[in-house]
């Protein structure tokens, strides 16, 4: 069975627009919660050290999750089974 890649529609400036700022609020949100968890439980002198490479994992974490959804095409809670 051969695997095709899914075909989108070429998007619009606007959409592309939109589709950056909707990512830069989530990952911003998500980071602003991570360091709360971070900075309670590890420190503040941690978070300040190890700054960048959180940064660097949440976003990862974060595109790679959306890249291998928008590539599946599944429901994201089934993406952790």
């Amino acid at each position: 069975m051969a695997h095709h890649s899914p075909s989108f529609p070429s998007a619009r400036q606007a959409q592309i627009i939109r589709a950056n700022q909707r990512d830069l609020f989530h990952v911003l949100s998500l980071r602003e919660q991570v360091d709360n968890v971070l900075r309670s439980s590890l420190g503040t002198r941690w978070l300040l050290k190890w700054d960048k490479e959180v940064d660097l994992v949440l976003k990862l974490l974060y595109y790679g999750l959306t890249i291998g959804r928008g590539s599946e095409q599944r429901p994201l809670y089934r993406l952790a089974c």
